[in-house]
Formats: structure tokens, sequence, C-alpha cells
């Protein structure tokens, strides 16, 4: 679900995300343009240990993921994901950063996350990727860095 998301995805931002060198990092929290109290940070409660940390860009006028989602977030959706390994390193324990998802799957999740978790969050909240003009200024912190 992109809903809100005026930008199209280019395919290389989705390619630097899904190639597993930051894992699923720039998963968003967007929000109608009419929110502006907005808390400079937010969690999404997914269940047992699992939580999902953003924290809020000024300048975007949106939360961001404070961290990459890991295997343990992702498999509260999809419970038979196997990250794999590096040679002989597991990349599955669910600290871990989600590596080795491709597009579709991350649009599931983000469809999976709006369907079962925005109840409580402000009101046209939804979880997508960033765009590339966003995930630019996320890269710069939200400024001119």
């Amino acid at each position: 679900m992109m809903t809100g998301n005026t930008e199209m995805l280019r395919p290389n931002v989705i390619c630097r995300l899904l190639a597993g060198i930051i894992g699923l990092a720039a998963l968003v929290l967007s929000v109608s343009a009419a929110e502006t109290n907005a808390a400079t940070e937010m969690v999404v409660d997914l269940g047992p240990t699992q939580k999902m940390e953003f924290v809020w860009i000024e300048s975007l006028k949106m939360w961001v993921g404070k961290y990459e989602v890991t295997n343990g977030q992702f498999k509260r959706f999809k419970s038979g994901h196997d990250s794999g390994k590096y040679h002989d390193f597991t990349l599955n324990e669910d600290r871990h950063p989600v590596v080795r998802v491709n597009c579709a799957d991350v649009q599931a999740f983000c469809e999976w996350l709006n369907e079962n978790y925005t109840l409580h969050l402000p009101k046209g909240t939804v979880f997508r990727l960033p765009t590339e003009k966003e995930w630019e200024a996320i890269a710069r912190c939200g400024d001119d860095r």
C-alpha cells in the first residue's frame, strides 16, 4: 500500500534497500498534512518482544525508522523468512537486520503493517518506503548536511 506517496519509487532506491547492505532501514510512517503536533518519537508494538521505533523528522513531516527492520519484526509478518548466512555466520538472529527480501515482500510487509497496526496511530498515518527525495533527506538527517 503506497497511499499518500506522490513520487514513484525508483528501482535503484529499492535495490539499495533490498541489497542487504543496510537491511530495511528506511521504513517510514507518513502522516497527513493536517498533522502538526507530532511527537518526536513513536513506538509501534508488534507483540511479544517486538517493537518498531520511529523518530520525527521535522523537515519531512514524517516519522522514520530509528533502526533497521529486524528479522524478529519481519517474522511477525512472514514467519518462515530466512535471511540466510554470510560465509559461516548466520544472518537469522531476531535482532539482525532483515535481508534477502524483494520488492513484493517489502510492499506486502507495509500493507500488513497498515492493516494491523495503524489503529492507534494518528489518523492518516501509513507505513511505506520513502521516495528517493525523502531517502536523500533522511540520509542527511533531515537537513543540508
